[in-house]
């Protein structure tokens, strides 16, 4: 049985992605309805770091073409891929950056 080799080009890039979640506000005021049922939404600052390959691999994310992707929040490691899956997504923050890395390079 013969193994296929696949040369690629592979990108790196750390570059940063702003997750902000939608601000809920109160439906409307009447009885019933409290300031402390209200809530801001901030935003919250990933950095990350991505090697991904023209083409998809065994060692990818789902097969795909991100063999190594590191996320972290105010230096904290909170997604971690190196061929297989180390650190698994630690807060909403890190699966929204995910999906959309994941949209974007897999």
């Amino acid at each position: 049985m013969s193994e296929k080799f696949i040369r690629a080009e592979e990108v790196a890039e750390i570059m940063e992605i702003s997750v902000a979640k939608k601000p809920k506000t109160p439906k409307a005021k009447g009885k019933g309805r409290d300031k402390k049922q209200r809530k801001d939404g901030k935003p919250t600052v990933v950095h990350y770091w991505v090697k991904a390959y023209d083409e998809g691999s065994q060692y990818g994310i789902d097969g795909g073409r991100i063999s190594k992707l590191t996320l972290k929040i105010s230096g904290e490691v909170v997604y971690n891929y190196d061929r297989g899956e180390d650190v698994p997504p630690q807060n909403e923050a890190a699966e929204m950056a995910l999906a959309i890395l994941m949209h974007e390079y897999n």
